[in-house]
């Protein structure tokens, strides 16, 4: 994320909705007048929580390989409407208190992906496994 940030690719402080498609208007339900950055993501802050039901084996987790839901997708049915209600703070982002986010740090990759129009493993190969030369490392 920090090195699309140093390409300009993205903002740390810019409302993320304008990196986002328009099917997915990521807001936090309880404050939605509030934008959601990239800082707040990053910081835990944000007011998103996870309650590890997606941590659990399942459609957002597979066992021994990748999971065969799209970061879009998963936004889509879990961070948005009455299914994501329960993932969210009645704090505003950036003055909920910290609470270490998996779902957020999903949402940062799907913006990372939205911002540059290419797949997270290809974003993570050409910006870090091949320039450190990690020839076994890859996603599954």
């Amino acid at each position: 994320v920090l090195q699309a940030v140093e390409k300009g690719e993205l903002t740390l402080d810019e409302d993320i909705c304008a990196k986002l498609p328009g099917d997915c208007p990521v807001r936090n339900p309880n404050c939605p007048d509030q934008p959601i950055t990239l800082r707040h993501l990053l910081t835990h802050t944000s007011g998103l929580r996870d309650d590890e039901e997606a941590l659990r084996e399942g459609r957002y987790h597979a066992s021994g390989g990748d999971c065969k839901v799209t970061l879009h997708q998963y936004v889509q049915e879990r961070l948005l409407g009455e299914a994501g209600d329960p993932l969210w703070a009645t704090e505003p982002p950036g003055s909920a208190p910290y609470h270490y986010s998996n779902a957020g740090f999903t949402l940062a990759g799907f913006i990372l992906e939205s911002a540059t129009q290419r797949p997270l493993q290809q974003l993570c190969t050409e910006r870090i496994f091949a320039p450190l030369k990690m020839e076994e490392t890859s996603w599954t």
